[in-house]
């Protein structure tokens, strides 16, 4: 691999967003959570979306695919006013055969001593950077953009990129 511009450049905040079980445990539903132990549940989000699941199959019923079944930061549904985080089908789009760059902040400031497997369902990367924050601040995607265009924020890995489905958070 060899280094290349990003046609297109995505931060995503990740969140593990702890959880009474008033929110996880209601008659007829089911959320998917992590338990970490000692009564401490969590839901992952990424800009305060925790990825649902989409009620049909997208790639065998493409006529059944509409545009208000997705979400982001900027589209959300009526009915995720004030919640946190918000359950919906989030989408990012990406250009056909475009270089993406995903900036990957772990902004959990109450369980920043787990580590998540975060994934891209479909797809593969290259790590070509890891960052850590030794401030006792809680990170934001804000301050991960200050601290990246300083310069202070990526550590480049070495230049043997490896293709990876799956990286540690």
């Amino acid at each position: 691999m060899t280094d290349v511009k990003p046609d297109q450049q995505f931060f995503l905040g990740f969140d593990l967003t702890v959880q009474p079980n008033e929110a996880l445990f209601n008659q007829g539903t089911y959320k998917s959570f992590t338990d970490h132990g000692n009564g401490l549940r969590s839901i992952g989000a990424v800009n305060n979306i925790s990825f649902a699941f989409p009620s049909m199959s997208l790639l065998t019923q493409p006529e059944d695919v509409t545009e208000e079944m997705f979400c982001d930061e900027n589209n959300l549904p009526a009915r995720c006013a004030g919640e946190t985080p918000c359950k919906c089908i989030h989408r990012l789009k990406l250009k056909l055969n475009a270089v993406v760059e995903l900036v990957i902040v772990d902004e959990s400031p109450v369980v920043r001593t787990l580590i998540h497997p975060f994934h891209i369902h479909g797809l593969q990367a290259f790590v070509v950077g890891v960052g850590t924050n030794d401030d006792p601040r809680p990170m934001s995607i804000a301050r991960a953009t200050r601290m990246r265009a300083a310069r202070q924020f990526i550590t480049p890995v070495s230049r043997n990129y490896v293709l990876k489905d799956t990286v540690s958070i």
